[in-house]
């Protein structure tokens, strides 16, 4: 419900610079989507409530998927195998616990370090998703601690001291990159960034050029 209005997911991907054909990157956009769709329905699509609006057009799960593509948020987790071992030898010695890690033991093994590997992928919050972009952002959705990433939540942390009323902004993109990068990758969500400090790179690059052509013409 709360992605249920947003833009379908060929609206929201960005045209790549070198498509010359929009109308055509866009239809093949949709002709995947409602492919992924029609796979999904034919799966799930008997086990959902009757009239589930997932599965009674493609539009809902256009939307969810553009929501992806514009909101979406990096998570860990921890490894379930890594819980499911550490409960194994947790066991109270005996012969089941003998008879269990028989089996496990060698998993084990073979997976070496690399059981407890964490899982990444992506999440969707709604109050997360809420928050706008910019380049001076007052939160960081980093955690303070390494370990703590891997619990798969999201948290809004303050990276300084904000008035009473000010919005809360984070990043979309890495603020470290230059101004023209900053905005080719935010062309991605869907705006030109005019946040204060892009004016003000803006406004710096635009008095540099205009000094660069004056001394062309004096020469």
């Amino acid at each position: 419900a709360p992605f249920s209005q947003g833009v379908k997911w060929w609206d929201a991907v960005v045209t790549p610079d070198d498509v010359t054909d929009e109308a055509g990157f866009r239809r093949t956009l949709r002709a995947l989507l409602t492919e992924s769709w029609t796979l999904l329905a034919a799966v799930l699509g008997a086990h959902a409530p009757a009239g589930c609006p997932l599965f009674s057009s493609a539009d809902a799960y256009s939307r969810i998927v553009g929501a992806f593509e514009r909101r979406n948020c990096a998570i860990q987790v921890a490894s379930p195998v890594e819980e499911y071992f550490l409960l194994v030898d947790a066991l109270d010695e005996g012969a089941g616990k003998a008879a269990i890690t028989a089996v496990t033991g060698p998993v084990l093994d073979a997976l070496d370090a690399s059981y407890a590997l964490s899982l990444e992928g992506t999440g969707l919050f709604p109050l997360q998703a809420t928050m706008n972009h910019h380049c001076e952002p007052n939160v960081t959705l980093l955690k303070e601690e390494a370990e703590e990433e891997r619990d798969g939540r999201v948290v809004a942390r303050l990276t300084r001291d904000v008035d009473a009323g000010e919005e809360l902004c984070n990043s979309y993109v890495d603020v470290a990159q230059t101004y023209k990068r900053r905005q080719r990758e935010l062309r991605e969500y869907g705006f030109e960034c005019r946040c204060t400090r892009c004016v003000r790179e803006a406004a710096a690059a635009a008095e540099k050029k205009d000094k660069k052509a004056g001394k062309r013409k004096l020469k």
